[in-house]
């Protein structure tokens, strides 16, 4: 996702593309910045706030089309920039609607957060806290979370992520750790 971004502002185009694409012009890398940070602010909302970014029926009639287009829906209701270049307004290759944008867009989340998480963490000694469970569906999965004491001398956990495994016996969890 954030190559194609910076693709597009430096007018680069992805390999495979280029005999689709002839020119961008420079209102269509406008676009895209606004595109893209307009995305950046609801992204940051649902991540901030622990909230699922997808609903269950995501199509045009339904009420309910989950958090992140709920959102992006009542940022162009309330201002008409971002009204002309989301949703129904974007470009057809860049409504960010699909489940494998979406989960592009919280998979690059996820590694710009932990980058962070370990630039707090610098050298310094942490423990790994894993637990495991099952989800609604019956498949097991275990939660990863970080503990250290930061700089000022505070115990801080940071919760990493949700690794889905074959089964809850230690090799397993073990090896979802390590490939986490």
């Amino acid at each position: 996702m954030k190559r194609y971004y910076q693709a597009m502002l430096q007018n680069d185009i992805p390999p495979g593309q280029s005999e689709n694409v002839n020119y961008v012009s420079e209102a269509s890398v406008q676009n895209c910045q606004q595109i893209r940070e307009e995305v950046n602010y609801v992204v940051r909302l649902c991540l901030s706030q622990a909230l699922a970014f997808r609903g269950h029926d995501e199509s045009e009639e339904s009420n309910k089309k989950g958090n992140f287009l709920t959102f992006l829906q009542f940022l162009a209701d309330h201002n008409e920039e971002i009204k002309r270049v989301v949703l129904d307004k974007a470009p057809e290759n860049n409504k960010l609607t699909s489940l494998d944008i979406q989960k592009d867009v919280v998979k690059a989340m996820a590694v710009e957060t932990t980058k962070i998480i370990l630039s707090e963490l610098g050298g310094d000694l942490f423990s790994i806290l894993v637990d495991e469970s099952r989800d609604i569906s019956v498949k097991e999965q275990m939660i990863v979370l970080l503990r250290y004491v930061d700089k000022s001398g505070c115990i801080v956990e940071r919760f990493l992520g949700v690794v889905h495994v074959g089964d809850t016996c230690s090799l397993s969890l073990k090896i979802g750790v390590t490939c986490s």
